[in-house]
């Protein structure tokens, strides 16, 4: 249950690789098929798994970087159990490049579930979608990924042309049945479901294509209590736009696919403020690029970041200008 790997290596293929054996690395960005290992890890990527695996801080054992000299160092190790203050590794992840560049990782892996099954429940509004995902969060099931969707994203995805709750329960076929039993009642007895289907796994393939980045790509966080005013005031302010907008409820994530034009990113950026939450564009034309910090606005703990990268990376050699506040 672990494995290291070059950078290199396709995502699609370690994980073909990892399947013969029965193993998993839990995590699933949307986006190209060709995405590398040492991608996922320099911008952190993760998808609707995250709700049940966390990301790929989690999952990373050891990792080997090139710095900005040439100079290969390692940190972590091949098993699990590590020393607390060896995890330096940690630093690279999601740092684009601009601390060292990742050469080598070992992950920690898990059981390749046996079985699954997705539903999806239908509701008038967010609340009541965010409230059934929170309520099966917490009932012990075998839930791996839980996504609420706006009426935009579900008509395209689901079909629904209301606000949709896209779960999905993996593992034993004693634990899925037993589950989805469970689910069946919750969603009958939460009051607010208009319709509730059984669907077959591939509708996670439309959602995975419709999150991919596109023109416009961003995420914003909120605390997870707050998810449902966010989306709320996202859908009410850009209204005209018929935003893509899809929640990790119980991570406190937002993802949002908008019109290239831009006109959207500042009411991300206020509604994550709001909600004690912040804003990431991932993808965007390069004009609005070097108009906004991608990142969004700088938060209290940039002196700290400024401050690594002038240890690891002095003369700015390593991707300058690519990270927060452009270091």
């Amino acid at each position: 249950l672990t494995v290291t790997v070059d950078a290199g290596v396709r995502l699609a293929d370690l994980q073909a690789a990892l399947a013969a054996h029965g193993q998993t690395l839990p995590i699933d960005p949307p986006g190209d098929a060709r995405g590398t290992v040492g991608g996922a890890l320099a911008v952190d990527a993760y998808g609707p798994l995250r709700h049940a695996y966390g990301t790929l801080r989690d999952w990373v054992i050891g990792m080997r970087v090139a710095g900005m000299d040439g100079a290969i160092t390692k940190s972590g190790g091949r098993v699990v159990k590590n020393v607390t203050g060896y995890d330096m590794h940690k630093l690279h992840i999601g740092a684009l490049g601009t601390l060292g560049l990742i050469t080598q990782a070992t992950f920690k892996l898990a059981p390749l579930p046996h079985t699954s099954a997705t539903v999806t429940a239908a509701f008038d509004d967010a609340k009541d979608a965010c409230a059934l995902v929170m309520g099966v969060h917490g009932a012990g099931l075998a839930l791996h990924a839980a996504e609420v969707l706006s009426p935009p994203a579900a008509q395209g995805i689901t079909g629904h042309t209301r606000w949709c709750a896209l779960l999905r329960v993996a593992g034993s076929r004693a634990a899925v049945d037993r589950s989805m039993r469970d689910l069946r009642a919750m969603v009958s007895n939460s009051g607010g479901a208009l319709t509730v289907h059984e669907e077959s796994d591939g509708i996670w393939s439309r959602w995975y294509d419709a999150f991919a980045p596109r023109a416009l790509s961003l995420r914003c966080s909120a605390l997870p209590s707050q998810i449902a005013q966010t989306l709320d005031e996202l859908t009410h302010r850009l209204a005209d736009a018929a935003p893509m907008l899809s929640a990790t409820v119980s991570a406190g994530l937002i993802r949002a696919n908008l019109n290239a034009d831009g006109a959207g990113t500042r009411a991300l950026v206020d509604a994550a403020e709001r909600n004690g939450g912040s804003m990431v564009i991932d993808a965007a034309p390069v004009d609005l690029k070097r108009e906004i910090d991608v990142f969004g606005p700088l938060r209290a703990d940039f002196a700290i970041m400024r401050r690594l990268k002038e240890q690891f990376d002095p003369g700015r050699t390593l991707s300058p200008g690519r990270f927060v506040g452009r270091l």
